[in-house]
């Protein structure tokens, strides 16, 4: 039976403007900024995505709202 040979671990690699670039050429603080960099888009995005969630749920309930106003004035 052959013996596993153990790999490597890879190093670690940035993607930065579609190229990649080593971890290990950068210091902690650079690591950090790109780490900041990384949160505040995806915090961009989640906001994008609340926004669009609110607005859905704004339509709709200005749609029943008009519902209810249009009742209200066949009642009358």
């Amino acid at each position: 039976m052959a013996k596993k040979e153990k790999e490597m671990p890879k190093e670690q690699t940035i993607k930065y403007d579609g190229e990649e670039y080593k971890v290990s050429l950068f210091t902690e603080e650079e690591i950090d900024d790109f780490n900041h960099s990384l949160d505040l888009q995806n915090k961009v995005q989640r906001a994008a995505f609340n926004l669009r969630q609110i607005n859905g749920s704004a339509e709709h309930y200005k749609t029943k709202n008009a519902k209810a106003i249009e009742r209200v004035k066949e009642e009358k």
